[in-house]
């Protein structure tokens, strides 16, 4: 979680400016940076350090050759396939999983890096030859982003929460999902997650176990950091079912803690044991099961829709 605001035009001369920019700072603890490329744009950011939390993961990132600055709120899960892609090719500054966007971005261009972005992600990018800049969200909207115009000049603006936005702009909107922003004043869809073009047929046992083993995957690769994980329980079935994978892709036990008072939980053991169990009974046929009966079975399968191909040809000036 990091806070970032983007804008056109000269946003540190406007008064609510910097008590705005305020509002974001419990988003991003750990470093503040207030940057102007040039008089044009104005890129502000508050980070939370998981990826290489030196100095040298600090944003916005500045590619001074090709004059293009990046910001992210996410996480890129294939950042290492990114990596290797343009290791030798692009002088690498950290080891932040958002620096591949750079020349990811520098080589295919906007709505190709969304498209290829395995991530949760809030992006500006402000291409100084093209003097252009440039949004884009992931295709769930899991992280937040908005956009307004401002009140004096109505320039766009970008920010993570609406209430940055609000005393700057005349107007302030949701920024869609699964959409970017062509630095022409169009939102433009990339992928569609409601969309789908085909449907699984497989036999029910085969779809369950692919279901299992989408959902450890799904654990799996949001483990990568630098700085410890931890996990938010209800106490329910789903969060313990991911905490227990969780312990059991990274071979560990869980220490369970008390949210009130900070302090490790007396049931910490029968919790684990818990996650263990819940581990163990995941692998059964019988499990599974019942989370399918809910589904419409049709003539050709059972009805689960499967991932169809991007839709990437519409459009919206602005977007509902």
């Amino acid at each position: 979680m990091c806070g970032l605001f983007g804008s056109l035009g000269n946003a540190l001369a406007l008064p609510e400016f910097r008590s705005s920019f305020e509002l974001l700072r419990h988003r991003g603890p750990d470093d503040t940076e207030v940057v102007q490329p040039d008089g044009e744009v104005t890129l502000a950011f508050h980070r939370l350090a998981i990826m290489d939390p030196s100095h040298a993961g600090d944003q916005p990132f500045c590619d001074n050759v090709q004059q293009v600055w990046l910001m992210c709120n996410g996480e890129v899960y294939n950042y290492p396939e990114l990596y290797q892609r343009y290791q030798g090719r692009y002088p690498f500054a950290s080891h932040s999983d958002c620096e591949v966007i750079l020349p990811l971005y520098e080589e295919l261009g906007i709505a190709e890096t969304a498209r290829q972005l395995d991530a949760e992600f809030a992006l500006i990018i402000w291409d100084q030859k093209l003097r252009k800049l440039f949004a884009a969200r992931d295709p769930i909207g899991i992280r937040p982003l908005f956009y307004g115009y401002g009140a004096q000049d109505g320039k766009i603006m970008f920010a993570s929460e609406m209430k940055v936005l609000s005393p700057l702009c005349s107007e302030v909107h949701a920024f869609p999902p699964g959409h970017y922003y062509d630095g022409d004043g169009r939102f433009i869809r990339y992928r569609d997650i409601a969309k789908s073009e085909r449907f699984n047929t497989d036999p029910l046992d085969k779809t369950l176990l692919e279901i299992r083993e989408r959902l450890i995957e799904a654990v799996r690769k949001r483990l990568v950091a630098d700085v410890p994980v931890g996990y938010l329980l209800s106490g329910g079935l789903d969060s313990s079912l991911v905490c227990g994978i969780a312990a059991h892709v990274l071979r560990c036990s869980v220490a369970a803690l008390d949210s009130r008072q900070g302090v490790q939980y007396r049931g910490a053991l029968k919790f684990e044991r818990r996650c263990d169990a819940l581990w163990e009974a995941s692998t059964l046929d019988g499990y599974l099961v019942p989370l399918a009966e809910p589904a419409a079975a049709g003539a050709e399968g059972h009805g689960i829709p499967g991932s169809g191909p991007a839709n990437n040809g519409d459009r919206a000036s602005e977007p509902e």
